[in-house]
């Protein structure tokens, strides 16, 4: 009798029992450590909640002016198109927009219609919209919502969406009260000081934020690192959110990618065919990750490098910011000179997000954000942990989401899916809509809830 089952069994049996091991691992819920940011007093830190104004001094107004007026010609393109990254004869035209056309002032006066508000939670000093809905009915239920931008992206994304969710809605019970705070080193909210503040530090960052508002039990929606930001409050608070919604579900763990290969073979078990066109083949999906995640690498690894040159160079910060709007859009927009900006955005919008960053000078303290949420891939590990509370999950055909079949490790209580034509930075393209999906998720992430109180009252007072 031959031996070579045997050996092959004796041999192959570890792999497979290895393999198995990682298909199935799931790790620990992390402890997050409420450490001290800045380099202040934790003890006289002043934990009161002030009115915020935003108001640029003509000399950062005037310097920025300088700037545009003496940018240097701009490379002649090879090609047509964004092949190469950003069309120089589309910045000639941003340029002349950004020097001709937009008004800071008028837009800014616009940003202060909106009611922000500063205060210092471990350190650092946090700014956030607080929205209350006004004028509604007293059979009118107020569900708190937390709600996290990404990056290129700041809290001017959510403005037109907030503005909707804040209104009572027709066949609706409930109207929302929106927190949008600025993710510490973005626009208006301090810098961590010290080393180590990345996507899980922010999560019990702005859980506090929410405990001090009076808040004990809300909702959260984020995309991108908003996205990272509000799956750790789900998978770290599950007793404060009562349910998770995002436009960017996506779930890489181990055994999701490994179903992900077996659908090569098969990519018919997707019942989306949007997905299996974005899918497969597989190696056209490595390609669009290679071609368009390079900035990913270089904030990760050189945060300071990239962030002095876009500090320094309005036109820099806006050639890279609108790069990443124009393939977040679809990545077809990159066969395109014009890049489809003007087709799916606003520009007065985009140069308000792209003057956030600038005033406050946080290009590099937004890239430091990568750097400390991928440092040793802790957030790789802790993006396994399966967000146990309800979840809604919003897909686009171009945006980062996983389909039904491979999601499930990582979101296996999704109540509410919906698929529409939209790409990664869902407030700016299609504002309306997106409230509209928060009004519809969340409202059936309710009725789950809902359905294990005796009553509505008891709901509340949880």
């Amino acid at each position: 009798m031959s031996k070579t089952p045997l050996i092959l069994f004796i041999v192959l049996a570890p792999i497979f029992f290895k393999c198995y091991k990682l298909l199935t691992y799931h790790p620990e819920i992390p402890d997050i450590p409420e450490t001290w940011w800045s380099e202040g007093d934790p003890a006289g830190e002043d934990r009161n909640i002030y009115s915020f104004r935003i108001n640029v001094s003509e000399k950062a107004l005037n310097d920025l002016k300088y700037r545009l007026d003496h940018t240097r010609q701009f490379t002649k393109p090879l090609l047509d198109n964004q092949a190469y990254g950003f069309n120089g004869d589309l910045a000639q035209e941003i340029l002349e927009y950004w020097r001709t056309k937009y008004d800071w002032r008028k837009r800014e006066q616009r940003l202060n219609e909106y009611p922000h508000f500063i205060t210092s939670i471990q350190g650092l000093k946090i700014h956030f919209i607080h929205l209350k809905p006004q004028n509604i009915s007293a059979t009118t239920r107020t569900i708190p919502l937390l709600m996290s931008h990404g990056w290129p992206s700041s809290f001017v994304e959510y403005l037109d969406v907030i503005s909707i969710l804040t209104k009572p809605q027709k066949n609706r019970d409930f109207v929302f009260e929106v927190i949008l705070p600025s993710i510490p080193g973005f626009a208006f909210s301090d810098p961590p000081e010290r080393p180590g503040f990345g996507a899980i530090e922010a999560a019990l960052v702005f859980k506090n934020l929410m405990n001090r508002l009076g808040h004990h039990q809300f909702y959260v929606h984020g995309g991108d690192l908003g996205m990272m930001i509000t799956k750790v409050m789900a998978t770290n608070f599950p007793d404060s959110v009562l349910g998770f919604h995002s436009n960017t579900c996506v779930s890489l763990h181990p055994f999701s990618l490994f179903k992900y290969l077996l659908g090569s073979v098969y990519p018919g078990w997707m019942k989306r065919e949007k997905s299996r066109e974005f899918l497969y083949p597989v190696s056209k999906l490595l390609r669009f990750l290679l071609m368009e995640s390079g900035y990913l690498h270089s904030q990760s690894t050189k945060p300071d490098t990239y962030g002095i040159a876009v500090d320094d160079s309005p036109m820099g910060m806006a050639a890279q910011f609108l790069e990443k709007f124009i393939t977040g859009a679809s990545y077809h927009y990159r066969s395109r000179k014009d890049g489809g900006l003007k087709e799916t955005y606003d520009y007065d919008t985009l140069f308000d997000n792209i003057m956030i960053y600038w005033i406050t000078k946080s290009g590099t303290t937004s890239y430091r954000f990568y750097s400390e949420t991928f440092h040793g891939y802790k957030f790789t590990a802790v993006a396994w942990i399966p967000v146990q509370v309800p979840t809604a999950c919003v897909r686009g055909p171009y945006d980062i989401t996983s389909p039904d079949g491979i999601i499930e490790e990582v979101f296996p209580n999704i109540v509410y899916a919906a698929d529409h034509d939209i790409g990664h930075f869902f407030g700016f393209e299609k504002p309306k809509l997106l409230a509209s999906e928060l009004y519809e998720g969340i409202e059936r992430i309710e009725q789950i809830n809902l359905g294990k109180c005796r009553t509505t009252e008891e709901r509340l007072d949880l």
